[in-house]
């Protein structure tokens, strides 16, 4: 068991990382904790700078004697899906990963059943759970759970993306080390009982750090071309591709999201105005002159953008993410994405 002291500094270290969920002080967050890590571990973890670093240089930062151990500890963590650790020549560097997209992922991305991943998955079941009900509590009240400054990277690091299939097809292209894993967000559905009919096995990792969670046997690399069928078997699926806005740029998970089990997805959908809830780069627009009016296109959109009224097809702007989706089943290619005059709305304080 970690003491208190240890239980708040470990949640300050994961949650200065970023990524879509936030490390809260908040009891059923410190039961995930002890889950996770040793008292060991923890006392290296919170020591870990944001970049990656190696043996030596922990060593030499922590005052650490046994370097031996050291390696142990960081290699046992890396194992569970705890810390990335990234091959560079004769070096292997280690880094604390964020949440989500990472931490929570990385237990379940082999789709195990294990008592011990039950476990793990219920108790991030209750601390979603209780974060959903200390994040509404505090909307109620209007008054936040703890006043701090929120900088503008960190406030930017936990917006999501919303990319078109073609975007998605894009950053394949551009991308030389693609990996696969489970979706953790359906596959707790399935362990808790609320199991989705979409496929699993859609989480994707680009980049270099997708070798690193390769070798741990938490994901398997697939070609582009096996990237392209996967985000074609999504489209098909009705799955929203969705990242995180990652500072330089450069993104290392592209999701792709049911409004059911992504937490991610029904918080943008619970929003008043979707569209201003996440990065859209894009908004449907309707030739109204072509559309048959068929509504084919009404089940496939998880924001409930669009909708028949009579004959006539309309659109929501506000609640549209330009995922389009909706476009993958028009039968007279009425429906077409076009830029959105603000993407960044989001980012903006108040949103």
């Amino acid at each position: 068991m970690l003491n208190q002291a240890l239980l708040e500094q470990l949640t300050d270290a994961i949650n200065s990382r970023g990524g879509a969920t936030p490390a809260v002080k908040l009891p059923q967050f410190y039961d995930v904790l002890n889950e996770f890590f040793t008292a060991e571990e923890a006392e290296i973890a919170v020591k870990l700078p944001a970049e990656g670093i190696t043996v030596k240089q922990l060593a030499q930062l922590t005052g650490a004697k046994d370097t031996g151990k050291l390696v142990q500890a960081l290699e046992s963590m890396a194992d569970r899906g705890l810390l990335l650790a990234d091959k560079l020549g004769d070096n292997t560097t280690y880094k604390l990963l964020p949440l989500v997209p990472g931490m929570f992922e990385f237990q379940f991305m082999k789709g195990g059943t294990s008592e011990r991943e039950r476990k793990i998955i219920l108790l991030i079941h209750e601390y979603i759970k209780a974060l959903t009900q200390a994040s509404a509590a505090a909307k109620a009240t209007g008054t936040p759970e703890k006043k701090r400054v929120v900088h503008l990277d960190e406030l930017i690091s936990k917006v999501a993306v919303i990319h078109s299939l073609v975007e998605c097809l894009d950053l394949i292209e551009k991308t030389d080390d693609i990996a696969v894993g489970n979706c953790m967000c359906r596959h707790r559905g399935e362990i808790v009982g609320r199991p989705c009919d979409k496929p699993k096995e859609l989480c994707i990792m680009l980049g270099p750090e997708a070798k690193a969670a390769t070798a741990r046997g938490i994901m398997r690399m697939i070609t582009k071309d096996e990237a392209h069928k996967l985000l074609d078997r999504a489209e098909e699926a009705g799955l929203v591709h969705q990242t995180m806005y990652h500072q330089g740029g450069f993104i290392e998970f592209l999701c792709n999201c049911c409004v059911c089990h992504c937490a991610t997805l029904k918080g943008i959908y619970r929003s008043p105005a979707p569209s201003l809830a996440a990065i859209v780069k894009q908004v449907i627009e309707i030739d109204k002159e072509s559309c048959l009016g068929c509504g084919d296109c009404v089940p496939r959109c998880q924001m409930e953008a669009i909708k028949m009224e009579g004959d006539e097809l309309k659109l929501d702007a506000n609640r549209c993410i330009g995922c389009g989706l909706c476009m993958y089943t028009c039968p007279a290619d009425s429906l077409k994405l076009i830029k959105r005059d603000n993407p960044w709305a989001a980012m903006l304080p108040g949103h």
